[in-house]
């Protein structure tokens, strides 16, 4: 259970971060943020929490965002084998 706190308390101060990289347009910050965090995601639901940080940048770059959902079912493929 403390882990889940510690996780959920990590998760908001994230969000809370691309939240104020994306008010003082730091893109380049925003997405060392969000690639460093999804780095060290260890589950796609873990990922999928942190996907209000990418709104920043979908904005700035909206083509990206079919590529995200796609791959997201490229790693649901690949985990599944």
């Amino acid at each position: 259970m403390r882990s889940i706190e510690i996780s959920d308390r990590k998760l908001d101060r994230l969000n809370e971060l691309a939240v104020m990289l994306t008010t003082n347009a730091e893109y380049d910050r925003l997405l060392h943020t969000v690639q460093r965090s999804w780095l060290r995601s260890n589950t796609i639901e873990e990922t999928v929490e942190q996907l209000p940080q990418v709104s920043g940048l979908l904005s700035l770059k909206p083509e990206v965002g079919p590529a995200i959902c796609e791959s997201f079912t490229w790693v649901d493929t690949f985990l599944k084998g």
